[in-house]
């Protein structure tokens, strides 16, 4: 009897032990599939990201515009200044690559209403032709500004995003470029425009993965 209990106790603890392994086996099994179904994740979805942020619309006529960009004092002869002291300035919308919709921008004058992307002085709806974009701003008072705007090709009116990344090409004054953690600061992007002078702005479109 005291053998035969000792072979049972035995043969108990071989099956246990055998269970645990397999079942350590298949724990093992079900974690490696899991690291690689999140590896696929990981890839895929910034690879599909990328390329809806870099794909043009398919069926529109595409662009291929270059030109200098930045702030220069011109004598733009469409730009006026009606009143003693003030400025007007003309804004030139480079870098566009879809020859469809409008670029909506925005004008602030101020750090408080530029963070909180409201109550901008002067809007702007500039409809993409021959894929060119302008606005002449005239009679603006002498200070700092700031200029955010964005090409909304499809002119649903919103800035598309995916997953919270842009699908759509946008700018700043300055041609400050926007990083991962957000747009440029209204200290980066601001220029100044004197009493009795007249501005041209080229600002190039960028997207956050590409110029």
């Amino acid at each position: 009897m005291p053998f035969l209990r000792f072979l049972k106790v035995q043969l108990m603890s071989n099956y246990r032990t055998v269970f645990m392994m397999r079942s350590l086996k298949a724990c093992r099994r079900f974690r490696a599939g899991l690291l690689k179904k999140a590896a696929f994740f990981l890839v895929s979805v910034p690879v599909l990201v990328l390329a809806l942020c870099n794909a043009p619309v398919f069926s529109q006529k595409t662009c291929t515009e270059d030109g200098d960009a930045g702030l220069r004092i011109t004598d733009c002869s469409d730009c006026r200044v009606p009143d003693r002291g003030m400025a007007c300035l003309h804004v030139v919308i480079k870098g566009i690559k879809e020859d469809s919709g409008v670029v909506r921008m925005s004008l602030y004058d101020r750090e408080d209403t530029y963070n909180a992307r409201e109550h901008s002085c002067r809007f702007a709806v500039m409809k993409v032709k021959n894929c060119r974009a302008g606005e002449i701003f005239n009679n603006l008072k002498p200070g700092w500004y700031a200029i955010l705007l964005f090409h909304d090709a499809n002119d649903n009116h919103e800035f598309d995003r995916v997953m919270g990344i842009p699908v759509e090409r946008f700018g700043f004054s300055n041609n400050v470029r926007a990083g991962i953690t957000g747009a440029p600061g209204f200290e980066e992007a601001r220029f100044k425009l004197e009493p009795d002078q007249c501005v041209t702005h080229v600002i190039n479109l960028q997207s956050l993965f590409s110029s």
